[in-house]
């Protein structure tokens, strides 16, 4: 569980970061990224299996769409 919520909060600063961004787009998917965040810990909290396994899935593909993002924008990485 220690492990899950490590994640989770890593992803929560990438998408704080991604937020911060000038970058339309990449300010919106950091909007995205923090909403499926809060949506699994939300599920999470409440002992939710299926909301939590929705909201895992909406993570990576926003987390996916994040990294394509930051391709575009500065070339491939490491950023």
């Amino acid at each position: 569980m220690l492990e899950t919520l490590d994640n989770l909060a890593d992803t929560r600063k990438a998408a704080e970061y991604a937020m911060k961004s000038s970058d339309r787009i990449m300010s919106q998917l950091g909007r995205d990224l923090r909403d499926a965040v809060n949506a699994r810990e939300t599920a999470d909290l409440n002992g939710e299996k299926n909301p939590a396994i929705d909201a895992n899935l909406e993570i990576s593909k926003t987390a996916l769409k994040v990294a394509e993002a930051c391709a575009t924008l500065y070339g491939d990485g490491p950023w």
